[in-house]
């Protein structure tokens, strides 16, 4: 019961209200009062309820439940990924690359729009109150309201250009509250709400900095900081004001890039008619949004906390930006060094021999490239970009026409690393220079280069015979965790009684190829609604089939139980169903529980990939169950993408279409791989006939046994 649960959460420290079943209202209220102030639930941001109130509250009511955080609930902070999580799954991927036990320590939970909730506790600082972290901006046309993801939305105007800004990720701190575990639609997939850890001040920084990293807002234009140093000096000019003065359109721009910023490509205009460049910080991909952007060439706006020493939502004088990338935000030393450099040029102008070029105009200037390609020369990535970035100043206009700068195969070295480092599965040298952007001969070659030095510090290998076909050895261990496994296999229905010959565990992946026209949908749609009542919810990504077509299809079938299928009840008992054809492994639901049926992955050509994508599909399930839908050319025992398939699948299903002497089709299903066996003889190839009836029922067409030959021995192995 819920006020078990409530009682449960109290215990653990957690301050729990009610909410009206269905919404996020507060059931608490005052009807003396008018409309806004009648949810009377602050008297619990400061204490817990008592026993009395649970049992009203919870006993019988029809309630779901929520919980405040901030400090009433031990200094509770919660992470709420909205848009149907739609940047969860790269913010996690980034907190376990770098804190994978952080992130396994956490409490998570999948609410009932799709998105996510994170819990932990932090006693080393204040939880502030609710905080938008990331936002997404989208270009819209011309004003009013637009729909996101079920959220309705109103543009505004930015830079002369309409934007809507859907909230991707807030904290919910001190005040706020947020629907839990078991509301309904919202279920704990990670840990449980009892046992929300208590992290350290500097994970929880990384947690939110890592949240921040997200965020595509453009603020309102920017006010100048009014800063004031003083001094006395002989001229009225400060060093600063001069500097500010003399700074030419590009100044603050080669100020960002020598300091590790990175232009996004994407320009705006202000409503004066002036040029706006957006920029991202150091170590952030230009193509996961912006972090400031220049105005009008002569103001910086930075929009991010995480671009130290700048500060978020501050905007920068070009003296500003020289002090903060040369000298770590320290005004004082930088205008020191400005006065001491006026001081000297103005002393020894006319004396003074002008620096000399390293080269003559015309002259190729070879620089050892292994200098700036090898990892160990730098401390850090951004020292090697700054180096970089200062080759390509220095040798500026001293090269020889149409010669391409040697600094650039340094810049395409550390792309293909950063790309390849990001990859999954095969990539192709196309996929490259597509990807990256390569398109003249000594970009090509640079890469080409890149990736013949991957090859010998066996970072990447070929694949097959085929040229330019590469993928990243994987060499990070994931240890299993033996002592805290779940015990025992999962429960799952199959079609034609396979799941009485098999054992599925959480986290294995079921393979069906299936010739075209055989039922591989129907299969697959019964499959879906007779797991209703053993998963969570069940994940059905659907290819080809339209919502009506799927409806009405949906709505003749008949279950486990003879009954007919209703849809308004299973949609209630958690089948979802959406619309994808591409990056299945981007939208599998991890997590004990979750069923995901693909139907069907379609590779039109390079059938190689399909066991990288198997793989990184059975990389994400975290648990969960995934069933794979594929292709297979008729009469063959192997599906698109050769037997690599069968690498990653704990069964393996073949489906072929028959033909009766009359000329009427039926099915024959035959398992050509299963790992886990549920009696003491192996099912592997065992065969059984079925038929489609109706176009949605499956109907028995004599039973499982071995496929033989005709002198009645037992055919075993897949044919070629």
């Amino acid at each position: 019961m819920l006020v078990n649960i409530a009682r449960e959460y109290v215990l653990s420290g957690l301050s729990v209200i009610p909410t009206y079943a269905g919404t996020k209202k507060p059931g608490i209220i005052d009807e003396n009062l008018d409309d806004k102030k009648k949810y009377k639930w602050g008297a619990y941001k400061k204490r817990v309820p008592n026993g009395e109130e649970i049992e009203r509250w919870f006993g019988n009511n029809g309630y779901s439940i929520a919980t405040i955080a901030g400090k009433v609930s031990q200094n509770l902070e919660v992470l709420d990924f909205d848009c149907k999580g739609e940047v969860y799954r790269d913010w996690a991927k980034i907190i376990i690359s770098k804190k994978k036990e952080l992130f396994k320590s956490l409490v998570i939970e999948k609410s009932q729009s799709g998105g996510y909730h994170v819990f932990y506790r932090c006693q080393e600082t204040p939880i502030p109150g609710n905080t938008k972290l990331a936002k997404k901006r989208i270009k819209v046309e011309g004003e009013g309201y637009f729909d996101y993801k079920e959220k309705k939305l109103q543009a505004k105007l930015i830079d002369g250009v309409w934007y809507i800004f859907p909230d991707l990720i807030e904290s919910k701190g001190e005040g706020g509250y947020v629907l839990v575990d078991p509301s309904q639609g919202y279920k704990c997939i990670q840990n449980d709400l009892t046992q929300i850890p208590t992290i350290s001040q500097t994970d929880r920084d990384f947690l939110i900095k890592t949240a921040l990293r997200f965020d595509e807002n453009v603020p309102k234009p920017p006010k100048i900081p009014e800063k004031k140093y003083s001094a006395d000096y002989q001229n009225s000019e400060t060093p600063w004001d001069k500097f500010n003065s003399e700074a030419g359109p590009d100044t603050i721009l080669d100020l960002l890039l020598s300091d590790g910023w990175q232009t996004t490509g994407k320009n705006g205009v202000t409503p004066s008619g002036g040029k706006t460049i957006y920029l991202s910080r150091p170590g952030k991909n230009p193509r996961k949004g912006h972090s400031g952007s220049i105005i009008e060439g002569n103001i910086f706006y930075c929009y991010t906390t995480n671009a130290h020493p700048f500060e978020g939502e501050v905007s920068y004088s070009p003296f500003g930006v020289y002090a903060m990338t040369k000298f770590n935000g320290d005004y004082s030393q930088a205008a020191k060094s400005l006065w001491a450099e006026n001081r000297n040029n103005s002393s020894s102008s006319s004396t003074k021999t002008p620096k000399q070029p390293l080269s003559r105009p015309g002259d190729f200037i070879v620089i050892p490239l292994n200098e700036f390609q090898n990892d160990n020369f730098f401390a850090d990535a951004q020292t090697r970009n700054k180096f970089i970035n200062h080759i390509q100043k220095r040798y500026a206009g001293s090269q020889k026409a149409g010669a391409s700068p040697p600094p650039k195969y340094g810049q395409v070295s550390v792309k293909v690393k950063d790309y390849v480092e990001e990859s999954h599965g095969a990539f192709t040298v196309k996929d490259l220079y597509s990807e990256l952007s390569l398109k003249t001969d000594s970009e090509k070659t640079a890469a080409r280069r890149a990736i013949k030095r991957l090859l010998d510090k066996e970072i990447v290998e070929r694949i097959g015979t085929k040229n330019g076909v590469y993928r990243k050895i994987e060499t990070d261990l994931d240890e299993l965790d033996l002592l805290n496994a779940p015990s025992g296999k999962t429960n799952i229905w199959l079609p034609l009684d396979v799941a009485s010959m098999v054992d599925i565990y959480p986290g294995n992946i079921i393979l069906i190829s299936g010739e075209r026209n055989v039922g591989k949908t129907t299969l697959n749609m019964i499959t879906a609604v007779n797991n209703l009542d053993i998963f969570n919810q069940v994940h059905y990504f659907n290819s080809e089939t339209g919502a009506t077509q799927f409806r009405n299809k949906l709505i003749k079938m008949r279950d486990k139980n003879n009954d007919p299928v209703e849809i308004e009840k299973i949609i209630g008992n958690g089948f979802k169903v959406y619309n994808r054809s591409t990056d299945f492994p981007d939208v599998i639901q991890p997590g004990k529980g979750n069923l995901n049926i693909v139907d069907w992955i379609e590779i039109p050509d390079d059938f190689w990939k399909m066991a990288g994508i198997l793989a990184a599909i059975h990389k994400k399930l975290d648990g969960a169950i995934a069933i794979v839908n594929v292709q297979k050319n008729t009469g063959t025992d192997v599906g698109q993408g050769g037997e690599g398939n069968f690498n990653k699948p704990t069964l393996a299903i073949n489906l072929y279409r028959k033909f009766y002497s009359s000329g009427k089709s039926y099915g024959k299903m035959k398992i050509v791989k299963a790992k886990e066996w549920s009696g003491s003889d192996s099912p592997e190839f065992k065969c059984i006939n079925f038929r489609l009836e109706n176009g949605c029922e499956i109907r028995y067409d004599g039973q499982w046994d071995y496929e033989r030959d005709n002198r009645g021995n037992i055919i075993a192995g897949l044919s070629k």
